[in-house]
């Protein structure tokens, strides 16, 4: 996970090793109002202003954005519908699968521009680059 420039928040996950099938990455929101642009996969909250969220999540591979039933309950028995959001796709092989998420907390609904890929990733180093609003970042971690 990147802090960066603490504006906005990126988010590596990866999925290795020789198991196959499906694979999901859940958003679950609290409730209120959110836009998806499944074709870019692009979440945002229409929440007040000054309150909202743009949640985008670029794969090494095809991802799909479906929302799904999502619940909380507060109170035994009783449950609220809230917004449940996943990135999926299939894994075919040993061939490691990266999601890259974009977060980036926003007053404006729709105000972020957000694009993400990983440069380059091994067991211990990993380049991303991502770029918000035409700004690039090459961020990247060693061990």
């Amino acid at each position: 996970m990147f802090f960066v420039d603490q504006k906005y928040f990126v988010f590596v996950d990866e999925a290795s090793g020789d198991a196959t099938g499906k694979l999901n990455l859940h958003y679950l929101l609290t409730d209120g109002d959110t836009n998806m642009d499944a074709a870019n996969g692009i979440i945002r909250t229409n929440y007040k202003p000054g309150s909202n969220v743009m949640i985008q999540c670029f794969g090494s591979q095809k991802l799909d954005l479906t929302q799904q039933k999502g619940f909380y309950s507060l109170a035994y028995r009783k449950k609220t519908a809230r917004p449940n959001f996943v990135f999926s796709t299939d894994k075919k092989d040993a061939q490691t699968v990266r999601f890259v998420t974009v977060i980036f907390p926003e007053k404006e609904v729709g105000s972020v521009k957000a694009y993400a890929k990983i440069v380059s990733a091994s067991d211990k180093a990993m380049k991303v680059e991502v770029e918000i609003n035409g700004t690039k970042k090459l961020l990247e971690w060693n061990l």
